[in-house]
Formats: C-alpha cells, sequence, structure tokens
C-alpha cells in the first residue's frame, strides 16, 4: 500500500500511532478481529509493528486469537481511537485492514519483532498481516470522505 498510496499509508501509520510512543517500544496500537469457531468476532486490542513494509502481530501462543489465526488466517484490524481535541471537539477518523495472517517461521524476524513489543519471542506466535483491503474515513474540512485501496491484480 505504501508504494501505492504514500500519503494513505501514513495516514494509517501514524492512526495506528506507529513511532508514537517513542524510545524502544516500537508497537503501536489497533484492536485486532479474528474469526471465532462459531463464525463470529473476537476483538482484542493489541500491538502491531510496523517493520520494512509488513505489518506484524505478536500473539500469545497460549491465546484464543491464536487458536483463531491457526483455525482461519482472516483478519481486521482498526486503529485506536483518537483522543479528543483540544477544544473537545469529535474527531471521528478511522483506518481499517483487513486481510490474511501468514505464520512466520523465520527466527530472525521472528526476534526483531518480539524485541520491538518488548516480549519473549517464546511465547508467541508471530504473524505477517497481509493487507487485502484498506480504508481511511476523514472529514478535511468537515467534508466526509472515504478513501479505500486493494492491491493490484497481477496478469
Amino acid at each position: 500500500m505504501a508504494n501505492d498510496r504514500p500519503a494513505m499509508a501514513e495516514r494509517g501509520a501514524t492512526l495506528f500511532l506507529f513511532g508514537g510512543a517513542g524510545g524502544a517500544y516500537e508497537g503501536g496500537l489497533g484492536y485486532l478481529a479474528t474469526v471465532r469457531p462459531d463464525g463470529g468476532p473476537r476483538i482484542h486490542p493489541m500491538s502491531p509493528v510496523l517493520r520494512d513494509g509488513d505489518l506484524y502481530a505478536f500473539i500469545l501462543r497460549k491465546s484464543a486469537r491464536a487458536r483463531d489465526l491457526r483455525r482461519d488466517d482472516r483478519f481486521a484490524m482498526h486503529a485506536w481511537p483518537q483522543p479528543f481535541g483540544a477544544d473537545d471537539s469529535f474527531d471521528d477518523e478511522e483506518f481499517v485492514v483487513r486481510g490474511r495472517a501468514t505464520l512466520v517461521t523465520d527466527e530472525a524476524v521472528r526476534t526483531a519483532i518480539a524485541t520491538a513489543v518488548q516480549d519473549d519471542v517464546n511465547s508467541a506466535d508471530i504473524y505477517r498481516l497481509d493487507i487485502e483491503h484498506a480504508q481511511h474515513k476523514g472529514r478535511p474540512g468537515g467534508k466526509l470522505t472515504y478513501e479505500r485501496w486493494r492491491p493490484r491484480q497481477r496478469t
């Protein structure tokens, strides 16, 4: 997405709070939705990591989310809500991505992602979140806008 829509990707990175915490912690904030065994959604806050143009999720191996992703690789992730502005105005800007999660087995990548979220690599599965759709909703100048992205079809 960053190559096709750099401004949209940058806005998404801002809304997921990548780079916002500063210091050694690289994780952002978002809500990750997975598919429960009964087909319903399961939604949890989590700290995604953006590294070398890829989006990753550090998922505790014993969690329900991990079981969900092992069974069904579909996910959706919504950016963390933004705080009210200084004038207490409501800002309903949103960013959401959805796609499929791929288990990462490369130990160097696994270690890098665990280090980014300051957790033990042995306690988690690391997934690369392959984005199949992204959407940004904003209100520049008070006008409701939507921008959508999907990967280009390769022929």
